[in-house]
């Protein structure tokens, strides 16, 4: 009996929900069923919140986030939506694009989080508001 697992996004219909995944598991053979107990994947982000207060990103946002991250606009749209988990890859280029504008090093987990807690508490306490 050989078993894949796949995880499918869930989409959230306000921005700045967190996008639930749930993992199935699929036999071959058999219908798609979900896990006993399945597991959920909750990620939060503060990209919108953080790149407010960068003057660079006041003004055309997802696309100056997209071309600074080298990512496709549309998936920098989705994540800023709540439509869409990034990518490992995503990630990792954001925290560090958003790390140089603001002139210090941020931490991965001060841009995202699965439960909602971040090291420092709000945006507007490491940053200069503008």
């Amino acid at each position: 009996m050989v078993s894949e697992e796949t995880t499918t996004p869930a989409t959230a219909a306000v921005p700045g929900t967190p996008i639930l995944v749930l993992r199935l598991q699929l036999v071959v053979g058999q219908e798609p069923r979900l896990d006993k107990a399945p597991t959920a994947v909750i990620l939060h982000h503060r990209v919108r919140e953080i790149a407010f207060h960068i003057p660079w990103y006041g003004f055309k946002t997802q696309a100056r986030l997209a071309h600074d991250t080298q990512v496709v606009p549309s998936t920098i749209s989705r994540l800023l939506r709540g439509k869409e988990l990034p990518s490992l890859l995503v990630a990792l280029r954001l925290t560090q694009t958003l790390s140089q504008r603001v002139g210090y090093p941020l931490d991965v987990r001060e841009v995202f989080s699965l439960d909602g807690s971040y090291p420092t508490p709000s945006v507007q306490s490491r940053q200069r508001c503008r």
